[in-house]
Parts: C-alpha cells; structure tokens; sequence
C-alpha cells in the first residue's frame, strides 16, 4: 500500500525533527551518555512507512548527526580514525536495522495479500 503524499511528508518533517531534537538532547548531555539505541526509532519509522531506501538514507543521517553531536560534545579521540571508525559501525548498525525493518513490512504485506487472496469465507 502506496502512503498518500501528505502522510510522507509529515512522516518525514517528524522524523527530521526527531532527529534533530535527539541530535541536540545528545550534544547537551555530552559524549559520555550514549544515545544511540534512540537514533535507531526514527531510522525504523521511515525503513517501515517508506520502504528500504529512504530508511537508508535516514541512516545516513542519523550517523552524522551522531557523529556531529558527539565532536561538539567535547569528545576527542587519539586519533580520528577512532570518531570515523565509531561513526561507520553507527552507520552500519542503522544501516541494518533499515533494511531489516523494510524487509519485515515487506514480508507482513505480502503475507497478508496472499493470505487474503487464498482464504475463503466458511472455509477452515
């Protein structure tokens, strides 16, 4: 089922805002309380109402802004490669969590179209 362009773009302006909120809330607090599992909801909300691709994309997002909330947090590694390294498995996490929730609506849809197409009133 197609969602209606109004329902996208809402879908889209909350879940920017959610980020951006949580982007902030996790530069206020500092680097040393991890946020990252919620970072994961928005990325789920879109990957499930919108399909694979604008979840991935999401994941993008949400791995820089983590990335950026957490240099203006303060946080300093020895190296860079550590922050870049951190930010990629973020991604990667997020990256899998938005094809997974994709794939598991995708799964439910079909289930329940041929569910509908083969099941017959009065017949158990």
């Amino acid at each position: 089922m197609r969602c209606s362009r109004p329902k996208i773009l809402i879908l889209l302006a909350g879940c920017t805002v959610w980020l951006a909120v949580l982007g902030w809330v996790d530069r206020a607090t500092g680097y040393e309380l991890g946020l990252f599992a919620f970072y994961t909801a928005p990325v789920g909300v879109v990957a499930w109402n919108l399909g694979r691709g604008p979840g991935m994309i999401t994941a993008f997002i949400a791995s820089v802004i983590w990335y950026m909330a957490d240099r203006y947090a303060g946080d300093r590694y020895s190296s860079a490669f550590y922050g870049y390294w951190n930010t990629g498995m973020h991604f990667a996490t997020f990256l899998i969590n938005a094809v997974t929730f994709a794939k598991i609506k995708s799964s439910l849809t079909s289930a329940t179209s041929w569910s509908a197409l083969c099941w017959k009133p009065g017949s158990n």
